[in-house]
């Protein structure tokens, strides 16, 4: 357990790398990226800024909720593991 510890400290391992690129994942992400391009080409000028500030509101949304989610995550994979070493009722009064 102490090398994974160390791994994720030095940013060698990245959860989404683990286990969130799934087929599912790709192929939405590959479509968004397709009918992005097709709206851009409807837009003029101005409409094609407009929709460059709302992608990028839009990532920096879904970084939020993606660290959010790792946090809760995180968070919860340690209260079970505190559960199972010291017991329900001994990790309740610590």
């Amino acid at each position: 357990m102490g090398n994974l510890l160390k791994e994720l400290w030095y940013g060698n391992v990245s959860p989404i790398d683990t286990s969130g690129n799934t087929k599912e994942i790709k192929e939405i992400f590959q479509l968004l990226a397709k009918n992005g391009v097709k709206v851009e080409e409807f837009l003029n000028k101005e409409g094609k800024e407009w929709f460059d500030k709302y992608r990028e509101c839009s990532a920096e949304y879904e970084s939020l909720v993606s660290e959010a989610a790792f946090e809760c995550g995180f968070c919860l994979g340690m209260r079970f593991l505190a559960e199972a070493f010291l017991g329900a009722e001994r990790y309740r009064s610590v």
